[in-house]
């Protein structure tokens, strides 16, 4: 009896052995991928573009890819593994089912993919379609991704690495061309609903986006009501911190900066370093943002960002880090040169242009503080009609250093460059109304503007009457503890309004200094001082010393605590000096006399 039992124990045992080993051995996927059981310890291992494609079959799994993967044209045409009825690579995982695994690149590249997709439906593309896992180390380069819709009320959503991510994307790079857009014409004259996200890593993300670079070329094309796109996102409302955009981003709608179409979440450490291109009447543009409603901190633009508006009755807002603040943006740095163009077609229409644009950004409707602004800023009224007396509009630009418009609080921010409204050298002028303001903070301030100063110079090359300052063109609220270096405001116009500190005020301008040259009478606004008088702190009574402001005995300035300035010696055109009035440029020779013009 003992006997047989025992040896029913034994058969037992073999028998769960032998079962248990064939269910472990039996995990490890030799036949869609190179191995691994799709585990965190254990991962499905890609090693070649047909394991890259069975990923979509496990999307909760864990992968790694072990090699550089190179698509090639025949493996996307027809008869190819990757033809999908001419429509190319499929992305991976659907709005019901995302991806919600990990993918580990080991800093791979994954290169010649091609997406041509033209449906009659909303799409969603990229290598990934949906991501709610984690995609990091991964390159993408040497691909295209066109994805477009050609009816009403559809919805693109189109980035390099995914299309809409609620996950994480963790130093990727793509380095390809990507385009979205909604094709369709009006009916009836009525607006279709049509909206595209576009970005070189995410059409959409509410997730994370870390430490990630795009160098694509972005592009847009939309016959509906909105776009947003973006170098990094078309749409944000997630994080994005440490990424760098150097692809230029050409698009056609609503929202377009080098970083993200707009702004609801996090932006942080990410930087702009290519043109941003707006066509015509493209509202909202940005060297980082488009539209902001939520945080910009720490980031610079080094890119040229350009506002366009076109024939009838128009709004734009353009600036070095977005074309509008709703919200909040500190330690921001633009040093790009940012432009808006207003311009006609021909015709007899009549209507109105407003330009908005700054170094900072356009319109500021919250709080900026702690930015620096060293690039050239500037606003053109400009026709190109062949029959110009036809045309009729009434152009009015804001142009600022910090904000073309100020409605809300500008705080320890400065200006080094240009503050310019360019004439119209082209074969139209403007045969309408209008008005240019212009200033070193702002071109025109309806809040507070406080512990801010200026060095650039202030002018208009327009025969239409502007308002000059250096602080603000015009200030209708509160101007407190400023100064500014620049020389008088220049103007083409007659009966412009110009001023040291305001073109014209209605309101407060206390603690506040300005350069008096002689070029002109003294303002009542503010308090004149001599060169020497501004190269002593003594002179600045009301400033913070111990909380805000530094005095910098080498360049004989007050600076800001927490916003570093350089002045920059040339020596390569002048014998020395830096071009401000506390150190101008140095002339030995008729060579370096020259180099003034």
């Amino acid at each position: 009896m003992k006997k047989k039992l025992l040896i029913t124990l034994i058969a037992l045992c073999t028998i769960l052995f032998v079962f248990g080993a064939i269910s472990v051995f039996a995990a490890e996927n030799t036949t869609e991928f190179f191995g691994g059981d799709g585990t965190e310890n254990n991962p499905y291992i890609i090693g070649k573009k047909e394991h890259l494609n069975n990923v979509r079959n496990y999307l909760d799994a864990c992968f790694e890819l072990v090699v550089d993967l190179a698509f090639e044209e025949a493996d996307f045409a027809d008869g190819g593994d990757f033809y999908n009825q001419g429509e190319g690579w499929e992305p991976i995982g659907t709005e019901e089912i995302p991806f919600s695994g990990v993918f580990n690149g080991n800093n791979h590249t994954i290169s010649g993919l091609k997406i041509d997709v033209s449906v009659t439906q909303s799409v969603t593309g990229g290598l990934f379609a949906y991501n709610d896992g984690t995609i990091n180390d991964l390159n993408i380069t040497e691909s295209r991704f066109d994805m477009e819709s050609s009816v009403r009320d559809t919805i693109v959503y189109a980035g390099g690495i995914a299309g809409y991510n609620t996950g994480d994307i963790i130093n990727c790079e793509y380095s390809s061309y990507i385009h979205g857009g909604v094709i369709y014409w009006n009916i009836g004259g009525t607006p279709l609903d049509g909206k595209v996200f576009v970005g070189g890593i995410a059409g959409f993300n509410t997730g994370n986006v870390l430490e990630c670079i795009n160098n694509a070329t972005i592009q847009t094309s939309v016959r509906g009501n909105y776009d947003y796109s973006g170098g990094i996102a078309g749409y944000n409302e997630g994080n994005i911190k440490n990424c760098d955009n150097s692809g230029e981003l050409a698009y056609s709608g609503y929202y377009g900066g080098g970083i993200a179409g707009y702004n609801s979440g996090s932006i942080e450490n990410s930087n702009n370093l290519n043109i941003v291109d707006a066509s015509a009447n493209s509202p909202y543009t940005g060297g980082i943002v488009g539209d902001n409603s939520g945080k910009i901190l720490g980031c610079k633009n080094v890119g040229y960002v350009y506002g366009d508006l076109l024939d009838s009755s128009s709004i734009v807002y353009t600036g070095g880090i977005a074309g509008i603040n709703n919200s909040q943006i500190e330690n921001c740095e633009n040093s790009g040169h940012v432009s808006i163009i207003s311009r006609g077609s021909g015709g007899e229409s009549v209507g109105k242009h407003y330009m908005h644009v700054g170094g900072i950004v356009g319109i500021n409707k919250s709080t900026i503080k702690l930015c620096k602004q060293t690039g050239e800023v500037q606003s053109t009224p400009k026709y190109t009609n062949s029959n110009p007396k036809q045309q009729r509009i009434d152009v009015y630009s804001y142009t600022g250093g910090i904000s073309g418009t100020n409605d809300g609080e500008i705080f320890c921010c400065y200006n080094s460059n240009l503050i310019r409204i360019l004439k119209n050298t082209d074969n139209g002028y403007i045969c309408g109304d209008g008005y240019g303001w212009a200033g070193g903070i702002a071109g025109i301030n309806n809040s507070k503007i406080s512990n801010c100063f200026n060095l650039g110079e202030i002018m208009s090359d327009s025969s239409k009457t502007a308002y000059l300052g250096g602080i603000s063109g015009q200030n209708t609220s509160k101007i407190d503890c400023c100064y500014t270096m620049n020389r008088y405001p220049i103007s083409a116009c007659s009966s412009s309004k110009i001023g040291y500190v305001a073109g014209e005020t209605t309101n407060n301008i206390t603690a506040t200094y300005y350069l008096y040259d002689n070029e002109a009478d003294s303002d009542e606004y503010g308090i004149p001082c001599t060169i020497e008088q501004l190269c002593d702190q003594n002179t600045y009574e009301s400033f913070d010393f111990a909380n805000v402001w530094d005095f910098d005995d080498d360049i004989c300035m007050p600076t800001l605590m927490n916003v570093p300035f350089i002045a920059i010696e040339n020596t390569e055109d002048f014998a020395g000096g830096t071009g401000y009035a506390f150190s101008p440029y140095l002339i030995e020779n008729s060579e370096q006399f020259n180099n003034i013009r």
